[in-house]
């Protein structure tokens, strides 16, 4: 899908939240939330929020974050590109014809959409963050 948001970032939380992204403004490369973010594990912010969070605000100062579980999305967090070979069988390429794969300080991060329902891991219990 192709835009012309460049670094807005208020269009950019727009976009994310018109797809059913639940998202949350962070510190970029810190991955800190600006805000307390376990209410919006049930719930989108309201346009008003979005608004207040991202309007006026440049990619340096104000990230924004997708929380993941919700609406069925996973996010694969690869730190080295080094490592990719041992998840995927096809090229990085091939891959980002079938969904999201965006690049990050130190790698990327591949999205999926599972169907059914979601299995909580002992992995996820284990390293679930409190959500504040």
């Amino acid at each position: 899908m192709k835009n012309d948001i460049g670094k807005d970032v208020y269009g950019w939380a727009k976009f994310y939240s018109s797809l059913g992204l639940h998202i949350i403004p962070m510190r970029p490369k810190e991955k800190r939330p600006l805000t307390p973010w376990s209410k919006y594990l049930k719930r989108s912010p309201t346009a008003t929020k979005l608004e207040r969070w991202f309007k006026g605000k440049i990619p340096e100062k104000t990230g924004i974050a997708v929380i993941c579980g919700i609406n069925n999305l996973i996010v694969l967090d690869i730190e080295d590109i080094d490592y990719f070979d041992h998840f995927f069988r096809q090229s990085l390429e091939e891959i980002a014809k079938e969904t999201w794969v965006c690049k990050t300080g130190k790698g990327y991060h591949i999205y999926f959409r599972y169907k059914g329902e979601k299995k909580e891991s002992q992995c996820s219990k284990n390293s679930r963050s409190k959500g504040k």
